[in-house]
């Protein structure tokens, strides 16, 4: 059975929850690497090091376009082939929706340029 708690409770927590973050922010980093590690691992299958190795040889850059910054509301993307689920790069926020929209097809993506050639202006 779930416990139900009150908007009062809730907000206790939250405050809570808050007052810690506040008062060991590196702790909190670090939980959060750790688990972002086990969550690369559990995906991908691939451990840091691993990651690293992918990010160096791409010379800390999306694999697609070159940028080497992300916004701060965004992270860098492991990209993967969905069959295999063999790990292809590390992508910008924009690369990977580029290729999620275009569902890993290259003919659409061979269509969309076609399209942007025809239509410059």
């Amino acid at each position: 059975m779930k416990r139900e708690f009150t908007e009062e409770q809730k907000a206790a927590n939250r405050e809570a929850q808050r007052k810690r973050r506040a008062k060991n922010p590196e702790r909190v980093r670090e939980v959060g690497r750790q688990s972002e590690r086990r969550r690369r691992l559990r995906r991908y299958g691939i451990t840091d090091i691993e990651y690293q190795i992918i990010w160096t040889l791409q010379n800390q850059s999306c694999a697609i376009c070159g940028q080497t910054t992300v916004p701060t509301n965004r992270q860098w993307h492991i990209d993967h082939c969905h069959s295999t689920g063999k790990v292809r790069g590390i992508l910008c926020h924009h690369c990977n929706l580029l290729l999620g929209n275009a569902k890993d097809n290259t003919s659409i993506l061979e269509k969309a340029i076609c399209y942007l050639k025809e239509n410059q202006n």
